[in-house]
């Protein structure tokens, strides 16, 4: 399958990983994974979007952006941690921080990430395993 979503904390972070081939259909289905764990949490989540595995990425963009629009502003979303070494990505990804008011960072790996969220929220960092790769 190519995205898994998994939570690293119950509840508190949330994983995706992406990898090819990642269709517009799948962008839908991995969109509906995601809000129906932002829905079951109960406080803020960082969520974590490791796109290393993507070469290609959907074409209807329309399509992508309405479905990843609605996780992006589910009331439980914290902050989205994109992680990529694609400078499309990395573009995207500053434009949505642009529109999401700073909801989104970039980082280059996982363990990047999971520091990142260690420094933010400190009692998070012992509670953290690592998703599986």
């Amino acid at each position: 399958m190519p995205y898994s979503i998994e939570w690293v904390v119950e509840g508190r972070v949330l994983y995706n990983r992406l990898s090819d081939p990642y269709t517009d259909d799948e962008v839908v289905t991995s969109s509906e994974g995601a809000i129906q764990r932002l829905d079951s949490a109960s406080e803020p989540v960082f969520f974590i979007v490791n796109t290393l595995g993507l070469t290609s990425f959907p074409r209807n963009v329309v399509k992508a952006t309405a479905s990843v629009q609605k996780w992006l502003s589910h009331p439980h979303m914290r902050q989205l941690i994109v992680i990529s070494n694609n400078s499309a990505v990395r573009f995207v990804s500053l434009l949505a921080t642009q529109v999401q008011r700073n909801k989104v960072i970039l980082h280059g790996s996982v363990d990047d990430a999971l520091a990142y969220i260690g420094r933010q929220v400190p009692e998070l960092a012992e509670r953290m395993t690592p998703p599986v790769a």
